[in-house]
């Protein structure tokens, strides 16, 4: 047995390259094929072809199976169908074979109530079934999601929302259909991403800078405007509420020196029950325009303002987050702090000294200076670590004020203190504007290196031509 899996994918394989040749050629091979065929056996063999191009290789063997036309194409073609039946049969049977033995598996994890272990291997169960509704209704699936779910109780009354999170996300897998388990493992991401967002390292004052209403009310009325179908402004508002009531559930948001009206918990009350006396009138609504929406959420806004009193950038920009969360995977806001890094790179040029850098326990590292750019010209390297920006230690600014420390006018001077080994260099560099190059070549000219050697062999005319990003 351990030697099918491979033989299966090899003749697998083989049979399905030789279909796909037919599939470019059958076309233009079906007429000699068919030549002083009888119209009977022609129309079959145009049939089998057809049954081919739409993937039904069963309908075609059965059809072909009827074609007594003496031709090799013909005869090629039933040789690679039968074969991909065989190989289908055996393949099914491995199937199987996986899928009782993932569900042994499943089964004794739920024994030891290891429900998250036992949701994985039903996930890899699910993706060997032969009837994915039959196996999502099996009682013993049932009895273990229902235990799943008990689990995630009591690890919401420990705030563990990893622990959370992992099994919501699992159930979201399991049941991609059902959206009550995507929403319930978002609420868990959120919970975790405000975990790390109050973290004692946290700079997240600065990711929301200059957040204001009237930005997020003009991305409001854009959805409406001009967004890919009609917006449903009622699942807008209320997700965005729904996110307000999380914020004031979030233990590390409570404990939070920025956020002690969270801590009084009359306060905290009071905001809970008249944003979710909002959140019920939402859902109660017949209709659920883009006005009304904005009005929810500055009544939203304003009882913030009346209870806990959190900053009203925080407010917004949760609100938002929520808000904009439903609509699609892609669609975001881009709050004035990240509009400057989003110009840079959908502009294709910036001011500054050109290299790309990342922050992680060691520092911050230079990635790879730019094409053309102050730091390259200056031989700054990738792999380099930078400790010092004019003399001031970057130890503990986050990857935005870095960035911001760095970048300045053009023309206007900054040295940069690299580590590189045991040795400490400073480059004298001058801020200009840097055009990021999006087109590469395979290697760099001998003569200037700053251009591109586009050519993998001149003689034979074979060019290669690196895409980086789109601007």
């Amino acid at each position: 047995m351990q030697s099918l899996p491979r033989l299966a994918h090899r003749s697998y394989g083989r049979a399905l390259l030789g279909l796909s040749a037919f599939l470019s050629y059958g076309a233009a091979l079906a007429p000699q094929a068919s030549f002083g065929a009888t119209p009977r056996q022609s129309e079959l063999w145009q049939r089998a072809i057809e049954n081919v191009s739409k993937g039904e290789f069963q309908h075609a063997a059965e059809t072909l199976r009827k074609v007594r036309i003496n031709d090799e194409l013909v005869t090629q073609v039933r040789t690679w169908l039968e074969e991909f039946e065989v190989k289908q049969a055996a393949r099914r049977e491995l199937d199987q074979a996986d899928f009782d033995k993932y569900v042994g598996y499943a089964k004794a994890r739920v024994e030891r109530k290891e429900h998250s272990r036992a949701l994985g291997w039903a996930l890899w169960a699910l993706n060997t079934t032969t009837d994915r509704e039959e196996f999502l209704a099996s009682p013993w699936l049932l009895e273990l999601v229902n235990a799943s779910l008990a689990k995630t109780d009591e690890l919401r009354q420990e705030d563990d929302w990893r622990g959370v999170w992992g099994l919501y996300s699992q159930l979201a897998s399991l049941y991609e259909r059902e959206p009550r388990y995507e929403k319930l493992e978002r609420q868990a991401l959120t919970h975790l991403r405000l975990e790390s967002m109050f973290g004692k390292k946290s700079k997240w004052k600065e990711r929301i800078e200059k957040v204001i209403w009237r930005d997020a009310e003009r991305a409001l009325k854009e959805i409406d405007r001009a967004y890919v179908e009609p917006a449903d402004f009622r699942r807008i508002a209320e997700s965005g509420l729904e996110q307000m009531l999380l914020l004031a559930d979030s233990k590390t948001a409570r404990e939070h020196e920025d956020c002690k009206g969270l801590a009084d918990e009359d306060s905290r009350r009071h905001f809970k029950l008249r944003v979710q006396a909002r959140l019920d009138q939402v859902r109660a609504a017949t209709k659920i325009d883009h006005k009304d929406c904005v009005g929810y959420f500055r009544r939203g806004i304003q009882i913030n303002k009346e209870t806990v009193a959190l900053p009203e950038e925080l407010v917004v920009s949760e609100l938002m987050r929520g808000a904009l969360d439903v609509l699609d995977d892609y669609t975001t806001i881009i709050w004035p702090r990240q509009s400057e890094e989003f110009d840079k790179h959908t502009r294709g040029d910036f001011v500054g000294v050109g290299i790309s850098i990342s922050k992680h326990a060691d520092g911050v590292e230079v990635i790879t200076p730019m094409d053309g750019g102050p730091a390259y010209a200056a031989g700054i390297q990738a792999g380099d670590i930078i400790t010092h920006v004019d003399g001031t230690s970057l130890k503990d600014f986050s990857i935005n004020k870095v960035v911001e420390t760095i970048t300045g006018e053009t023309g206007t001077p900054v040295t940069l203190t690299i580590r590189r080994g045991e040795e400490s260099l400073d480059f004298d560099l001058i801020r200009r504007r840097v055009h990021i190059v999006s087109v590469k070549g395979h290697h760099r000219n001998t003569v200037d290196e700053e251009r591109w050697d586009y050519w993998l062999d001149r003689e034979r005319g074979i060019g290669y031509i690196r895409l980086t990003n789109f601007a």
